[in-house]
């Protein structure tokens, strides 16, 4: 009997303890459950602590090696390089107060997982950019690690790295629901292929979520140096004051006839007539034959003599009243059509 399968864990040896663990982990992937639910909560937690406990007898079991490759692996022993991605994953699914503990403890399980993953030469590749270590005031100029380029990614990168997640996924259920159903059915180098492939697709997970985690964990600790007063916040951009849109009337005529025209028409002919007779500067007369008015301007026309002008008007007048007065006397001592020579015969 093997080592793997001689040390156990509340009866369960590491291969058995694992299996829990990570048909656990799908279920808590799979879940539609609202993430701060207690039940789903508590599902992360119970995961994390069998997911510990297997690590822990990974350790004592010394399984692994940076001297070694993936050929000197088992297929069974290979399944065990995915504990600190499960992990780390788990650890992003918790919900706490202390959320910097939580973004902290996730990034050292992903380093951890990209580490075994480089030495072991699982991808080709270049894994260090999202291995290093932050940097702290104690280290040495020499030890100091390069300045962090895990974020200076090309979108090409980020496409590619969908791509073949989608791939693998893909490949992934394919012999998973094999394994489901028998598992004795499938031939060892396709189970070990299946092992390879959930680690090549954590890898890409793995950049993904290191990426994500030093941005969330660079907000989180300058928030707590904000409420430790450390940092001052940046004072209140001035908002200039809002000014309100008064639509007048030259405003609408600027807008459809155009800017530039100041003495636009403000009334018709017949509107500026009406006012000119209500000021007085306009005279209505009739005529007396056909009653139709007539204007007259009172204005002085200063080429004119406006004098002559009255007289001659008066004189007509008189003629005309005269004249009139003369045809209704007519009209009283005489009958209509009397004189017509051709009516009497």
């Amino acid at each position: 009997m093997s080592e793997i399968h001689s040390l156990k864990n509340d009866g369960q040896n590491l291969p058995q303890l694992f299996a829990k663990a990570w048909k656990d982990f799908l279920k808590i992937e799979d879940s539609t459950e609202p993430s701060n639910a207690e039940p789903y909560q508590k599902n992360v937690k119970a995961c994390m602590e069998t997911l510990m406990r297997c690590t822990h007898m990974v350790n004592i079991l010394g399984l692994f090696s940076s001297n070694e490759n993936i050929n000197e692996l088992s297929t069974e022993t290979l399944s065990f390089l995915l504990l600190p991605a499960f992990l780390g994953e788990l650890s992003l699914k918790v919900m706490s107060k202390e959320r910097t503990k939580n973004v902290t403890h996730s990034l050292v399980y992903f380093t951890s997982f990209l580490k075994h993953c480089r030495d072991y030469k699982v991808t080709d590749k270049n894994l260090s950019p999202y291995i290093q270590t932050k940097p702290t005031m104690d280290d040495d100029d020499d030890e100091r690690p390069a300045k962090d380029t895990s974020r200076n990614q090309t979108r090409e990168e980020k496409v590619e790295r969908f791509r073949e997640s989608k791939k693998l996924e893909s490949s992934i259920k394919i012999i998973q629901e094999k394994l489901e159903k028998d598992e004795n059915s499938v031939d060892e180098s396709v189970v070990r292929e299946h092992y390879m492939n959930w680690l090549k697709l954590w890898i890409n997970k793995a950049v993904d979520n290191i990426t994500s985690s030093k941005s969330e964990l660079e907000i989180l600790e300058h928030m707590d140096k904000l409420r430790l007063g450390k940092v001052k916040p940046e004072p209140p951009k001035e908002i200039k004051p809002f000014k309100p849109i008064l639509i007048t009337r030259d405003m609408i005529q600027k807008q459809v006839f155009g800017a530039g025209y100041k003495n636009l028409p403000t009334m018709t002919e017949d509107e500026y007539f009406e006012k000119e007779v209500r000021e007085g500067k306009i005279v209505l007369d009739y005529d007396s034959k056909d009653k139709k008015p007539t204007s007259k301007n009172n204005e002085e026309d200063p080429d004119t003599p406006q004098e002559g002008d009255d007289k001659e008007d008066n004189q007509h007048d008189e003629e005309k009243l005269m004249k009139a007065r003369k045809w209704d006397d007519y009209k009283d001592t005489h009958r209509r059509g009397e004189g017509n020579k051709e009516r009497n015969g």
